[in-house]
């Protein structure tokens, strides 16, 4: 009865049936290999964990800026989840993964020197990061030295700037400072060559390089910290106690809320002891970008554009400083004498007879004012 029913069977429907078990055969062991695969590419994607050594709580730098903490966003940025102290202090802070690492040693230059860095393995903030930057390093002055990145394989906007043009000398002779670099993670350092007194030190958090995220942050030697802007500020003297700023010129009404107002000044002058040695960190970026002090002290400049290139003026008192960054970007226009005197603006006077009114009460009120400004009329 059996081979009866074996001869029901055509040739066509016993090749197709073993065909099918040679297939079903095969796909077992893919399947298991691919769920395999699949478990280790889950976990790779889990990333080792973040180094996270124990880091004074005024040492830490920010890895959640934008939104408020959370111990899932932490892990996913890769960062080290310590909620301890006031929410001030950040909670999540960069691990040692974060950054970059130098390839080789620095080349030198007339100038200077230049460096390859290549993106260490971690997880991405905003996304499209710049794996392979290049650090330009050049001893313009003996009291200024310069330094930029930028993405080695692509072109990005660096500020046209009508008095700052490319450096063509050779290294300054004379310098009043000396310059560190470490390999990995990358940081720079920039100290004062007479009293060995570290001045810029980039070591305190990592270098990040995205498309539309950079960073670098700089611990410095006090926490006498003038210049930024522009907000309204309380004191000239800056609070260091977590506070940020927004820089990105904007037409709006001067507060106290911390907003960013009219102008963009991204110098910053830092009177270092009682002695009253000085030095100035100018940053050349004109897109939108925050900075973050902190009591460490330290600074962080945030900016979505661009590259980041900085320079550091050294003196020997807050004056000189602000010479060498006059020296720099160009000396103000001399005003005229009666833009000196006090001014007033408004608008909607209406018409032409009503300003000259106003004038005229201004002056019979004897009101010591030079100038009445015609707003948007």
């Amino acid at each position: 009865m059996a081979r009866t029913k074996l001869k029901d069977f055509t040739t066509l429907e016993l090749m197709l049936s073993a065909l099918l078990l040679i297939v079903f055969i095969i796909t077992i062991p893919l399947f298991v290999l691919s769920a395999k695969e699949s478990m280790k590419s889950k976990d790779s994607g889990m990333g080792t964990p973040p180094e996270c050594p124990m880091v004074n709580e005024l040492e830490r730098i920010n890895c959640i800026p934008d939104q408020s903490p959370t111990k899932a966003t932490c892990e996913q940025r890769g960062c080290c989840w310590k909620p301890q102290g006031p929410i001030s202090v950040p909670w999540c802070y960069y691990s040692k993964s974060h950054g970059y690492q130098m390839e080789g040693d620095p080349v030198k230059t007339n100038a200077g020197f230049t460096a390859q860095l290549k993106r260490m393995p971690s997880p991405s903030l905003f996304g499209n990061d710049v794996n392979n930057v290049l650090l330009t390093a050049e001893y313009q002055t003996s009291n200024r030295f310069h330094f930029k990145l930028t993405d080695q394989k692509g072109g990005r906007y660096e500020v046209p700037h009508e008095h700052v043009q490319a450096f063509k000398g050779n290294a300054a002779s004379s310098q009043t400072y000396d310059v560190k670099v470490s390999k990995q993670p990358f940081s720079i350092k920039v100290i004062r060559k007479s009293n060995n007194s570290t001045l810029f030190d980039s070591s305190i958090g990592p270098l990040l390089f995205a498309d539309q995220f950079l960073q670098l942050s700089i611990r410095l030697p006090s926490a006498n910290v003038y210049g930024l802007g522009e907000q309204v500020h309380r004191q000239y003297r800056h609070d260091m106690n977590w506070k940020t700023w927004p820089i990105f010129a904007r037409d709006t009404t001067p507060n106290g809320d911390g907003n960013n107002l009219y102008g963009t000044q991204t110098f910053f002058l830092c009177l270092e002891d009682a002695s009253g040695l000085s030095f100035g960190v100018f940053l050349m970026n004109s897109n939108a970008m925050e900075v973050a002090l902190q009591p460490t002290p330290a600074i962080t400049y945030r900016t979505i554009g661009g590259i980041l290139d900085f320079y550091v003026f050294l003196g020997n008192t807050p004056e000189q400083v602000v010479q060498e960054y006059l020296e720099l970007i160009g000396r103000p226009v001399l005003p005229a004498y009666w833009a000196l005197g006090f001014q007033l603006s408004r608008y909607d006077y209406g018409t032409l007879a009503n300003m000259k009114e106003v004038v005229e009460r201004n002056r019979a009120a004897q009101l010591p004012y030079d100038v009445q400004h015609a707003d948007i009329d």
